[in-house]
């Protein structure tokens, strides 16, 4: 368990699970969402958001694309 120097988000999902991601001290992001934690470098947290905003993307141009 680390510091928590800034919580950078914090919702709740449509099934109720709450989501909670962290930055602490030393550079650590934690990522929770319910039950689950992830422990990621602020690098690896990066790259982690940025597959997944790519792969929002590929979906919604699939999602129009059969619309």
């Amino acid at each position: 368990m680390g510091i928590v120097e800034e919580e950078l988000t914090n919702f709740t999902l449509e099934s109720g699970e709450k989501v909670t991601i962290e930055k602490n001290i030393g550079g650590e992001v934690h990522l929770h969402v319910g039950n689950f934690r992830i422990d990621l470098t602020l690098s690896e947290f990066e790259e982690f958001a940025n597959v997944i905003e790519q792969g929002a993307v590929k979906l919604k141009k699939t999602k129009n694309a059969s619309d």
